[in-house]
């Protein structure tokens, strides 16, 4: 009885077969490989964009940056100074009514007086000045002032009617944006270390009323190219 051939194509066949299951599986692992890396890469992108973002937001990159329009350079008898640049753009008639008081020497001879909740108050002692006040260019006087307040901010004072701002002004020596919309803001000190040496300068009562304040020898302003 003749043996039966065996078939030569099945060992090929299989083969062939167990290749492609093979080369298949290695697809598969390829392709889950290159999705975790796409998904570790694209949750470490986020990651960082997060930490970027975080980092502009601290700096205050995001926050509104106003335009300035003049320099004004406040000189005090202790041989200290500050630099504030105003906002003539985002409050003009706060700018204009300041500089003219500075060009007619309104200031001259005032003092730093009252330092009190992280206030520098400087020029008139009453901030009331009545039916020489200036507009009010904050939100809830109907103007939109998008100063932020932070520390160097340069604000007009103002007593209980809100056009009531005229010879005295404040600086924040900190972050306050509690008083976002309550008053004129108009201005902000460039040199905060110089803001710092001044505060630390002076000394101040229980009622925040400054000893020995230093007094105001001049306050020059000009035209920003900024």
């Amino acid at each position: 009885m003749a043996k039966k051939k065996k078939n030569s194509n099945y060992v090929t066949d299989k083969t062939l077969a167990v290749k492609a299951e093979k080369e298949e599986l290695e697809i598969k692992k390829q392709k889950a490989k290159t999705t975790k890396i796409v998904i570790i890469s694209v949750v470490c992108a986020l990651a960082l964009i997060g930490i970027v973002v975080g980092f502009l937001f601290g700096v205050g990159a995001f926050e509104y940056q106003p335009e300035g329009t003049v320099d004004a350079q406040v000189t005090f008898d202790n041989g200290m100074s500050l630099h504030i640049q105003l906002y003539g753009k985002d409050a003009p008639q706060t700018t204009a009514h300041f500089t003219k008081l500075c060009k007619e020497g309104y200031f001259n001879g005032r003092s730093a007086h009252t330092f009190l909740e992280g206030l520098l108050y400087l020029g008139a002692e009453n901030a009331d000045g009545g039916d020489k006040g200036v507009n009010g260019e904050f939100s809830a006087n109907g103007v939109a002032n998008k100063i932020p307040m932070k520390k160097g901010t340069v604000c007009m004072a103002r007593g209980e009617g809100k056009n009531s701002g005229h010879g005295q002004f404040f600086i924040l020596s900190e972050n306050d944006s509690s008083l976002m919309g309550e008053y004129a803001a108009f201005g902000r000190v460039t040199d905060l270390s110089n803001l710092e040496a001044l505060i630390e300068s002076i000394k101040v009562d229980a009622n925040g009323k400054v000893i020995d304040a230093p007094k105001i020898v001049s306050i020059s302003t000009h035209d920003s190219h900024h």
